[in-house]
């Protein structure tokens, strides 16, 4: 039991004061980088030309108009209904976050997963949410020729980035804790899945 006469304990002077606020900054910052840079796409490669980079990088517009990788044309909107869903539930479980790094986190899958939304919102589509996502950042790392994958290659792909993905979950479990982890999984599905 401490005395009558001690101090207070001080906030952290490292933690975030107002987390969501933070959360809601840093997604605003993302949201308007992410909509000027697919303006930009939409401009300079609106007429079908490819920008290559480096090595296999490339610059290539496309419109997703249903979950990653395009893997079907109409569940569009109801993975945006379930991403707004998900938005809200980290908006809500952010407002006790104080690391400043979990606070950039989240606000980084929030903006990302609001600026698809805004894309199929604001899109040429059919129906509620029937936009299609801008994405003009294609790297090519197994192939040198465009070809149509096979099952196999498309899985080998899929299970890697699954993989890295649970990996930096499971790095998350060790260097933060269970919560911040599944919050992280939570979010990662959910962009993923748009």
């Amino acid at each position: 039991m401490g005395s009558v006469d001690a101090d207070p304990p001080r906030p952290d002077p490292a933690g975030v004061r107002r987390p969501v606020t933070a959360i809601l900054g840093v997604a605003a910052a993302l949201i308007v980088v992410d909509q000027l840079t697919k303006w930009w796409a939409v401009e300079e490669l609106g007429d079908g030309h490819t920008i290559d980079l480096f090595w296999t990088l490339r610059l290539r517009l496309l419109y997703n108009r249903g979950t990653a990788f395009s893997l079907t044309d109409d569940t569009g909107p109801v993975v945006s209904v379930i991403a707004l869903v998900v938005v809200a539930a980290l908006v809500w479980s952010g407002r006790r976050q104080r690391s400043r790094l979990v606070v950039v986190g989240y606000g980084l899958v929030i903006g990302g997963t609001v600026g698809n939304i805004v894309d199929r919102v604001a899109r040429e589509g059919e129906g509620f949410f029937g936009g299609g996502v801008v994405d003009f950042v294609d790297l090519l790392l197994v192939l040198k020729r465009p070809h149509i994958p096979s099952a196999k290659e498309s899985t080998l792909w899929v299970v890697f980035y699954v993989g890295l993905a649970l990996v930096f979950a499971l790095l998350m479990l060790i260097f933060a804790d269970g919560e911040h982890a599944g919050q992280f999984l939570a979010g990662w599905l959910t962009e993923y899945s748009l």
